[in-house]
């Protein structure tokens, strides 16, 4: 477009003042700036006679160009920096242009971050105080201004530069890398309000999940699939695995030896992308299609103060083998889910969504849940929500900051009354 206005206009008279700063320009700048916009109207090097190369400064210059063979406009979209580089030309096509001063890019050592986060900010600075412009040279990463994000695991190569301008040189360009590690993806997820009433509890050790997606069953009743690990795929976005539906002796009177794990009830991957969500896609008993896929995201409840951390997969050791709750923590709040077995022996949950610390002791209330089947098209107008009783923790061996053990005591009014304490401890994985 800048070539074709002078294309267009060169060739007509408009004397433009120009500060008198064509000493300081740079011709060899000043050449590459008068091919790319003045080469169509004035051809090879410009040629002008003497008046040009005797002008003192870039006014006189200007004013013995416009008023040779052929004229020569500066327009006022060119900055007064091109305007001074291209006189500099004019009057010097051989000039090598002032001797430019030497500048350096310091590029600080960056550290490392978990991809599906935030990222960094860059903060190389040059010698010059010119602005330093980043690229990525290698790896699962993308920079935009001075925020460098990824996409995925590994590493990322940075690199820094400053191209100078008519004073100073272009600066040796530096080089950063910087690991990018796993995320922890441990919370509760749910896909939105639109869904409200399943979800799916993910906790993560090092780099193995041990995850359970609380649903419905095409009877609307409340139900649990368990994927205890998975594969991760090579730059660790997508984890998958296999889930299973166990069945066992009642919560009420749990004996471990009707523990069951049928065959696998089919597959879960989990997609985790770059703007914080995870896309849920899974082919179990035989369903699969497009309502078998899920956009999920971490479900806000965040709020008040803890004493300390408890978010985990929560069991009864060895003896209570077969069940367990999660226990989900945001800053103080803390949102459990309890993996069971009714009287049925089928699997089944119930919801402990908020509750009050005392000292090291979170309370409140627990439901249970029936809604629409998961398999097929959702309707969360058909939850409905029954409270059983309380459900209290009592945690102890605090190291840290981080309780290791808890005293789990629930009194239930329905389906049955009963009250009942459960020794528990973070099960390992």
């Amino acid at each position: 477009m800048i070539k074709r206005l002078f294309q267009l206009l060169c060739c007509t008279f408009c004397v433009i003042a120009i500060p008198a700063v064509a000493q300081t320009g740079n011709p060899q700048l000043g050449r590459t700036l008068y091919a790319n916009n003045c080469s169509s109207c004035h051809a090879d090097a410009p040629n002008f006679d003497a008046r040009v190369r005797r002008a003192s400064n870039n006014v006189g210059v200007l004013s013995a160009a416009i008023n040779n063979v052929n004229s020569m406009q500066f327009l006022t979209f060119l900055s007064a920096e091109d305007r001074a580089n291209i006189v500099a030309y004019i009057a010097n096509p051989n000039g090598s242009g002032p001797t430019l001063q030497a500048q350096t890019v310091s590029f600080p050592v960056l550290n490392s971050f978990v991809w599906n986060s935030t990222g960094i900010t860059l903060n190389a600075t040059a010698s010059s105080t010119l602005p330093v412009s980043y690229s990525v040279q290698f790896g699962n990463c993308t920079v935009t201004g001075n925020q460098l994000t990824a996409f995925g695991t590994g590493s990322c190569t940075i690199a820094a530069t400053q191209a100078g301008n008519a004073t100073f040189a272009a600066a040796a360009q530096a080089t950063r890398s910087v690991t990018i590690g796993v995320g922890d993806f441990s919370d509760m997820w749910w896909a939105g309000s639109t869904q409200n009433g399943w979800g799916m509890s993910v906790q993560q050790h090092g780099t193995t999940q041990f995850n359970a997606v609380y649903v419905y069953d095409t009877e609307g009743k409340a139900r649990w699939f368990v994927m205890p690990g998975g594969t991760w795929n090579s730059n660790f976005t997508t984890y998958s695995g296999l889930v299973y539906q166990p069945t066992s002796a009642p919560f009420s009177a749990y004996d471990k030896t009707k523990f069951a794990v049928p065959a696998a009830a089919g597959t879960v991957t989990l997609s985790y992308q770059a703007n914080g969500t995870m896309l849920l896609t899974h082919n179990i008993n035989g369903i699969s299609g497009p309502n078998a896929s899920k956009t999920m995201e971490r479900q806000p409840f965040a709020g008040n103060t803890a004493p300390f951390k408890v978010n985990d997969l929560w069991w009864g050791g060895v003896a209570e083998d077969g069940w367990g709750i999660n226990l989900a923590q945001q800053q103080g709040n803390v949102f459990g889910v309890w993996y069971t077995y009714g009287a049925d022996g089928k699997a089944t949950w119930f919801v402990l969504p908020a509750g009050t610390w005392t000292g090291n002791t979170f309370e409140g209330k627990i439901y249970s849940t029936t809604g629409s089947s998961w398999f097929g098209v959702y309707d969360q107008t058909k939850v409905l929500v029954t409270e059983l009783g309380s459900l209290k923790f009592t945690f102890s061996e605090v190291a840290n900051g981080v309780a290791q053990k808890a005293a789990m005591t629930y009194t239930l009014t329905l389906p049955i009354p009963i009250t009942q304490t459960k020794n528990m401890e973070r099960q390992p994985f």
